[in-house]
């Protein structure tokens, strides 16, 4: 294909990613007058730095802090949801794209939002995981 035909070429649709399940609402959000933000009911959760990647690009790029939520159960979470996991082999924050049950019970399949990232290939336990996505601060 040349180069002119390639300007000229349909870019390919975005994929919808599902939506998270609403964790935070309108009711815990205040703004004083000076512009900060405070987030109330929050108990429980942590702040974590990520490490530098990019496979949750847009949501989350290098150098922003996440706030994790380790107290929701995982039989609360829903297909759109993004976890922090830890497995032996490997560690991640990246968005449920499928939950399922085999012989050994509930797992989930992940992937990172990034269009390049590819499904994770691993089943995520309840064991391995240690949080819950719920605010990105940069």
């Amino acid at each position: 294909m040349s180069w002119l035909s390639n300007l000229f070429r349909k870019p390919a649709p975005l994929i919808e990613m599902p939506s998270p399940k609403i964790r935070i609402n309108q009711s815990q959000l205040y703004i004083d007058t000076n512009g900060v933000l405070t987030v109330t009911g929050l108990k429980g959760c942590y702040l974590a730095a990520l490490e530098p990647s990019n496979s949750m690009e847009p949501g989350i790029d290098d150098g922003m802090y996440v706030v994790l939520d380790p107290t929701i159960p995982y039989t609360d979470l829903i297909v759109g949801d993004s976890v922090y996991y830890v497995t032996p082999a490997y560690r991640a924050i990246h968005r449920i794209t499928k939950i399922s049950n085999d012989n050994r019970g509930w797992f989930a399949t992940t992937k990172g939002d990034n269009p390049n990232s590819l499904p994770d290939g691993i089943r995520v336990r309840p064991k391995h995981i240690r949080g819950v996505w719920r605010i990105t601060i940069n």
